[in-house]
């Protein structure tokens, strides 16, 4: 039987070390399935090819020079959806997800692409581990785009069942009348294979923080960042600041931007180093060391709990409340971007923090485990 040739639809190619990682676990499926990244978004990939070709073309047109992703919505609706169309021609189907996938706040212009190329090539499209940002990302006080949620509505309806990563995201699809049947599965991160980790050496704190979001700055009060690695280099720790996306050129999806001012505003840079330039498998294989993470990015704080590291999460989204909350029964140790100080209090609950962890760690990725696998059963056999 020939292979089921998969276009995953989704942010692949951005140096996102969850989202590679989400691809990475589903090409190595035991199934005759073959799994190929179709990325809207990325410097490169199928179809961001029709963008680098016609930006010649919107400079003429608009006068502007943006970037690739924003040179997107100044295409001609036919010219994306013809290409996307094309690009489609050697696939079986398509997958949306996994990851946060589905922003109520906005549709952009060559998810519509995608929607009409899949009614013109008639092509099945699957959503599995898709999670959900509510509406009021872009604008807090605004009201709801109906037409946004309406065309939302349109192109998950293309598949029979959206399976997503927590109940949140269920919620909101639900609250909105997105999709009529979802249902919650674990965050396929759970099922990738761990690395083994390094010997312990010295006694490490580990942090991840996130620059922006949505264009706007998530850390405002850095000195407490800084004063809360004051507190754990006092008590002997050496801290590893861990950039989980390294973007150049993008400031907004570039960790190592705010990880590099913490470094110059504290006064123990001799104690602190930023791990820059490496695989995610070695960045897992740091983390797995670790003895207490704080973690602002969604797959950061997973990766650390998968670990049974010790773990306080930076909430910039509900997406990373959700993890600590569904998951582990961790809520009350997950703060705002300017609370970080109440890490110090809660650091002395380490040892209750841990025991969650071990406990329900195992029983998660065996649920994951057999979750996904059921999933790839039944699109192998479509």
């Amino acid at each position: 039987m020939s292979a089921k040739h998969v276009a995953a639809f989704g942010y692949y190619e951005r140096g996102n070390v969850g989202d590679e990682i989400f691809l990475q676990t589903l090409q190595n499926n035991p199934y005759n399935i073959r799994f190929e990244a179709l990325n809207a978004t990325a410097q490169k990939g199928r179809v961001t090819r029709l963008v680098l070709t016609v930006g010649e073309y919107v400079k003429q047109k608009t006068k502007l020079d943006t970037s690739v992703y924003y040179q997107g919505r100044f295409l001609p609706s036919k010219v994306r959806t013809k290409y996307i169309e094309n690009t489609l021609q050697d696939f079986d189907s398509v997958l949306l997800g996994p990851g946060g996938f589905v922003w109520l706040a906005e549709f952009h212009p060559w998810l519509d692409g995608l929607y009409r190329a899949l009614l013109k090539r008639k092509l099945p499209l699957y959503c599995y581990g898709l999670g959900v940002e509510p509406p009021e990302t872009k604008n807090e006080c605004g009201p709801l785009d109906i037409k946004v949620l309406q065309k939302w509505n349109e192109l998950l309806a293309l598949s029979e069942t959206v399976y997503v990563r927590d109940n949140y995201s269920k919620d909101l699809l639900q609250t909105y009348s997105i999709h009529d049947h979802v249902l919650v599965v674990n965050d396929v991160a759970f099922a990738y294979p761990l690395p083994s980790p390094y010997k312990k050496q010295e006694k490490i704190v580990g942090i991840n923080l996130r620059t922006k979001f949505a264009n706007s700055d998530i850390f405002t009060n850095k000195q407490q960042m800084v004063d809360l690695i004051d507190f754990f280099v006092d008590q002997g720790y050496k801290i590893l600041l861990i950039p989980f996306q390294e973007r150049n050129g993008n400031g907004a999806e570039n960790d190592l931007m705010i990880l590099q001012d913490i470094l110059q505003l504290t006064e123990h840079k001799s104690s602190v180093r930023i791990l820059q330039n490496v695989s995610p498998c070695e960045i897992l294989r740091r983390m797995g060391s670790l003895d207490f993470f704080i973690g602002t990015r969604y797959h950061s704080v997973l990766f650390a709990l998968r670990y049974g590291i010790t773990t306080c999460a930076i909430a910039y989204r509900p997406k990373v409340r959700s993890l600590m909350e569904e998951y582990y029964g961790l809520g009350e140790y997950v703060v705002k971007p300017d609370q970080v100080s109440m890490i110090k209090e809660l650091f002395m609950d380490r040892e209750k923090i841990r025991s969650k962890v071990v406990t329900k760690t195992p029983e998660i990725e065996r649920t994951t485990k057999k979750q996904l696998d059921s999933f790839l059963h039944d699109l192998s056999r479509v």
